[in-house]
């Protein structure tokens, strides 16, 4: 059994094994349509992101405020839905 994203699993070699794996096997593929591991507040912003719009899919983000998510108790909570890192000087990617 193989599961995966197109868009993520990018073959190593030329190619495309993954997507020749599902149009070519005898195996049965299910793609799911439905997104249900994010709290329904968040769904449109993975939607945009599907989309590839990135802008709209961090508009929707802002809007949920961190206390809006379900956290296991104890667990801390952002002070904000996005938070902006930046790299430390002299560190190099």
């Amino acid at each position: 059994m193989s599961s995966g994203d197109n868009d993520q699993l990018q073959p190593i070699a030329p190619g495309q094994p993954f997507r020749l794996t599902q149009q070519r096997s005898a195996a049965d593929v299910a793609i799911m349509k439905e997104i249900v591991r994010q709290m329904p507040e968040l769904r449109p912003a993975v939607y945009s992101l599907i989309e590839r719009d990135v802008h709209r899919a961090l508009t929707t983000i802002e809007q949920v405020t961190p206390e809006q998510v379900p956290r296991k108790e104890g667990a801390r909570a952002p002070g904000s839905s996005v938070v902006e890192f930046t790299p430390k000087a002299g560190k190099r990617r």
